[in-house]
């Protein structure tokens, strides 16, 4: 199950849905689902320019305490070796729901371990828990190294991330799992939720913080001021546990940035914050996934909230609180990685879509943020962006293509598939029961996969209406390669023969080359088609798992003929 967000009214008055993944811990096997997120204000706004896009002056930053680093103004960077340099073809693996016992035993839909899956992936996140380490007795830190060992053998590099959720985090005095019980409490003692009333304690008190998603059994989320310049709370002097006084007087952008890099990669749960269990000192973990960063705001009905100080009205939304969300959310990227350098950053951002549906204007501190951009659900549910913005067929891929405006240099776009193309239900069930042929699990899995390789992004898939523990592997991923099975088998490095494309090469039909084979995608809608080859290309052999009439190994054909909404990997040179 995921969070569905309805979207009402806004800047084009129309209503739509999106969407935003997220995990619970052990005692809550299901994926949260969020409704009705609540409007953000704006009014004149004290902007925080990222100083590597904005073309104005950028403007003093807000006093946020005296104890936090300085957030506005900084870069956001991406390592040299991210993921823009990896390979093709490109994978993510996104593994982040209730079945943790995943992470160490059992099999995907594959019929294979995850490490087997990680091990042909290019970005693995999961979405582990305090404790979780104690519970199943090893440390993420060694399921991270193995993976990038096993990665390597397969040519690969492997980006490891770990997921938290965002701004809508869990509010457990409401109901609801506290994944993360200081930084709750911090939220708390410093007022930092957003309140729909202009007098709210600070506690929730009343029902004054933010939930609206009551219906769903998620009363115990709640949205604090990560958005907005106009926060000036700071994390206030309190006792958790046998922790004094952490990170006092630091904003709440730089306390998300410092209580994660501490907790994730430094051991420092117990010792710093109190917290009940701890993880292990993880040097194998490269960055976070930020759930929920939308680039605007979510108006549902007559929802208002205090977004511009505490005292103030409550407002909904408007032009300005869009650019207000997108200059929180610069704020924080840049917090994280004043925290812990060199962080890979990802967001689930959703800007495809808010291009595609003309919501509004992107910020210059939104430009080149994200060192990910994760659009979730792009194709294979009913209210996804290949759903709806597909007239003329592959009509939504400029959507894809704006949306990379928010990608930080050496950064990627993921585009994540839950279904089949147009939006049915789909690929949930062990990959061995699949059938083959037109209209099959493996021909809607060829297509997004073909999608993503016409552009330079990175390809996620899962099954069941986004059940995150429901993943596997395909044939496209791995092939053999002077006698070594390669996961990087259509290129090497940077290295491209053609460049990202924007429009169909024949028929209607798209086609990339690359130094060792050729990616064709035909969109839905386009019928099928025949295209011309060179003999030099072969069809890529399966390995189990992929419909072997398609991956059949066959060489010398001097044409081939693609099904409406499918894709096609071919190995050679040509």
């Amino acid at each position: 199950m995921v969070r569905s967000w309805l979207i009402s009214g806004a800047l084009t008055g129309a209503a739509f849905l999106t969407r935003s993944h997220g995990g619970r811990a052990k005692s809550d096997p299901m994926i949260l689902k969020l409704r009705n997120f609540a409007a953000l204000a704006g009014a004149t706004l004290l902007a925080c320019w990222n100083l590597a896009s904005a073309q104005i002056p950028s403007p003093p930053c807000l006093a946020v305490g005296t104890n936090a680093p300085p957030t506005c103004g900084a870069t956001p960077t991406t390592p040299g070796n991210g993921p823009a340099s990896d390979p093709f073809p490109r994978t993510y693996l996104n593994v982040i729901g209730g079945n943790k016992g995943l992470y160490t035993s059992g099999n995907t839909l594959a019929g294979v371990p995850l490490a087997t899956v990680a091990a042909q992936s290019n970005i693995v996140e999961i979405n582990p828990y305090l404790g979780f380490e104690q519970d199943y007795n090893v440390t993420i830190a060694s399921l991270m190294k193995n993976w990038k060992a096993a990665a390597t053998a397969n040519g690969i590099t492997v980006h490891t991330l770990l997921y938290n959720d965002g701004w809508a985090n869990q509010y457990g005095a409401s109901g609801g799992t506290i994944l993360h019980p200081w930084l709750e409490n911090a939220f708390n003692n410093s007022s930092m939720w957003a309140y729909t009333t202009s007098n709210a304690s600070g506690n929730g008190d009343g029902g004054k913080y933010l939930t609206g998603y009551t219906g769903d059994g998620n009363s115990g989320q709640a949205y604090f001021n990560i958005c907005t310049p106009y926060n000036t709370q700071t994390v206030a002097a309190f006792t958790y546990n046998n922790a004094v006084n952490a990170l006092q007087g630091y904003s709440v952008w730089n306390m998300y940035g410092q209580y994660f890099s501490d907790v994730w990669t430094r051991g420092l749960a117990l010792s710093k914050y109190g917290e009940a269990k701890p993880y292990a000192a993880n040097p194998y973990l490269d960055g976070m996934f930020i759930d929920n960063m939308y680039p605007s705001v979510y108006l549902s009905g007559s929802v208002t909230a205090t977004w511009l100080g505490r005292g103030t009205a409550p407002v909904g939304q408007t032009a300005q609180t869009t650019a207000c969300v997108q200059q929180g959310q610069a704020r924080l990227v840049n917090a994280i990685q004043a925290a812990w350098p060199n962080a890979l950053v990802a967001g689930n951002t959703g800007y495809a879509e808010f291009v595609l549906s003309n919501r509004g204007t992107t910020d210059p501190s939104y430009r080149n943020l994200y060192s990910i951009a994760f659009q979730e659900g792009a194709i294979g549910v009913s209210n996804s962006i290949e759903s709806k913005y597909n007239s003329p067929p592959g009509a939504f891929m400029q959507g894809l293509i704006g949306a990379e405006a928010s990608v930080a240099p050496g950064g990627t776009l993921v585009v994540c598939q839950s279904g089949l193309p147009g939006g049915s239900n789909g690929l949930n069930s062990p990959q061995s029961s699949w059938g083959k042929g037109v209209g099959s699990n493996w021909q809607a899995l060829r297509y997004g996969f073909a999608l993503t390789m016409q552009r330079n992004y990175h390809f996620c898939w899962n099954g069941g209406n986004q059940q995150y523990s429901n993943v596997g592997l395909l044939d496209e991923q791995l092939q053999t390669v002077s006698g070594s099975p390669n996961a990087g088998w259509l290129s090497a490095g940077s290295q491209r023969l053609d460049p990202p494309q924007s429009a169909a090469w024949s028929n209607g039909v798209w086609r990339r080359r690359f130094p060792n084979g050729w990616v064709l995608w035909n969109p839905r809608g386009n019928g099928k088609q025949t295209v011309t080859i060179p003999s030099t290309l072969c069809r890529i052999k399966t390995r189990g798992y992929g419909d072997d009439n398609v991956n059949s190994g066959a060489c010398g054909a001097t044409s081939v003929t693609l099904q409406d909404a499918d894709g096609l990997f071919l190995i050679g040179t040509g």
